[in-house]
């Protein structure tokens, strides 16, 4: 899976936050849709 990874950090750089994207209309876009879903289920 390919992705463009973009990283935000604090004044501080005590904390960051990853964003992850992938290209429009892709199978990767897809796969990252995907794992949303999967990833709010409750086992």
């Amino acid at each position: 899976m390919q992705v463009d990874c973009q990283v935000l950090f604090t004044e501080d750089r005590g904390q960051a936050l990853l964003v992850l994207t992938a290209a429009p209309r892709s199978d990767d876009e897809e796969k990252i849709r995907l794992l949303r879903v999967v990833g709010a289920q409750r086992f």
